[in-house]
């Protein structure tokens, strides 16, 4: 599961690409203390140059992170998804 972005990225090397290929994984989920029962849920962000780099393992273009704070622990992996695909104005889904 992931994201081909459509939007132009700009590379920490000032390099700006297209169509590059994101999925998350290392998702991490810690309970709160406070009394309304929230959790904050982190996870990797990992951007590739496209589909066919990630399916190859190839390494990474860069890497980043992605939070949410919910009380609903059901389809996680969709919520930061969901959350993902704020920072971006054009995507498809890769399912």
């Amino acid at each position: 599961m992931g994201i081909v972005v459509i939007d132009e990225l700009e590379l920490p090397g000032g390099i700006t690409i297209t169509d590059v290929y994101i999925n998350i994984n290392n998702i991490e989920i810690i309970n709160s203390s406070t009394p309304n029962a929230k959790y904050s849920i982190k996870a990797t962000k990992f951007v590739y140059l496209n589909k066919v780099k990630r399916e190859s393992s190839s390494s990474t273009l860069t890497t980043g992170s992605v939070s949410i704070v919910t009380d609903n622990l059901t389809n996680i992996e969709e919520q930061l998804y969901t959350e993902l695909k704020t920072e971006y104005t054009s995507y498809t889904d890769d399912l």
